[in-house]
């Protein structure tokens, strides 16, 4: 059980690993929890407490978050308990290391025009998504993505890429959007009831003002970050943020909740939404629920 709470104090001070690295820390620790069911025999309604405490450690991570919430309904299953929490545990993990190589042939062939891409934070489905499709990139705008320094390892990796980077602040939304400009972006959850996205500061104005100019809008993440829960349910921990010209110290809530009308293009590893609704998002998670508890 120690080494249970130790992952989770784990997950729970990391803000530099992405969704992914977050969701291989929550199967670790599911694992650990898995090891103490077996060895100690604890009360079903134990083990399930523990897994709410997964589940909400970082209720914005929705791979995290799945982990928890996927387990805790296969343990209230019918029959053996901890063979249903086993079984579950090995399918997600199944689910998950193969997420990366679904993206990445369900990303290819998906811009049709050359563009300029517009894009923020650092995400490795957008790198992949970007990679698959060079042949129709011009270059990339890279939005700060104030609080944080992602911006500095998505800068290099771009730039390493071959591509052409040039980097505006948080503010100039309206220039980077201008022109042949498609957005993309990652995500780190996707509620399914009154559906959002959850992901970086910044995202709601960014595809808001793309909406509203008819720009494409592609959102790329494993189905495994979307979440059976309700948008305003997941209260994000604030930041503390540094405004070194006027030294001063500051809280923000380092993640935005945008409508998922605002997404155009969904590109997961089970399937591509075009035009986002809570009907297609619920077929993409009883498509994953179904695969995770088989």
């Amino acid at each position: 059980m120690n080494k249970f709470q130790v992952i989770l104090d784990d997950i729970m001070s990391d803000f530099t690993s992405g969704g992914r690295e977050i969701g291989y820390k929550a199967l670790s620790a599911a694992e650990a929890l898995y090891e103490y069911a077996v060895s100690s025999v604890p009360p079903k309604e134990e083990v399930i407490n523990k897994l709410e405490m997964l589940k909400n450690i970082r209720p914005c991570m929705g791979i995290s978050y799945n982990v928890g919430d996927i387990l805790i309904k296969a343990v209230g299953r019918e029959g053996d308990w901890i063979k249903n929490f086993k079984n579950t545990l090995d399918n997600l993990r199944e689910i998950l290391n193969k997420s990366k190589d679904e993206i990445r042939s369900r990303s290819k062939g998906l811009l049709k025009s050359e563009v300029y891409i517009t894009t923020l934070s650092f995400s490795s489905n957008v790198i992949t998504f970007i990679e698959r499709n060079r042949d129709y990139i011009k270059g990339i705008y890279l939005l700060e993505s104030r609080p944080g320094t992602e911006v500095k390892y998505a800068y290099e990796t771009f730039r390493n890429m071959g591509f052409d980077v040039k980097v505006y602040p948080d503010s100039a939304i309206n220039f980077v959007t201008r022109g042949k400009v498609a957005i993309v972006i990652g995500m780190d959850a996707i509620t399914l009831h009154e559906p959002h996205l959850i992901h970086k500061v910044g995202t709601n104005p960014l595809l808001t003002v793309a909406y509203m100019k008819s720009i494409d809008r592609f959102v790329v993440g494993e189905s495994l970050k979307i979440i059976d829960a309700n948008t305003h349910s997941i209260i994000p921990k604030k930041w503390k943020y540094r405004v070194e010209e006027l030294e001063l110290e500051i809280e923000v809530y380092p993640f935005d909740k945008t409508p998922v009308k605002y997404i155009e293009y969904l590109v997961t590893d089970l399937g591509i939404v075009r035009g986002v609704d809570e009907r297609s998002l619920i077929e993409l998670y009883i498509k994953l629920l179904l695969t995770a508890l088989d």
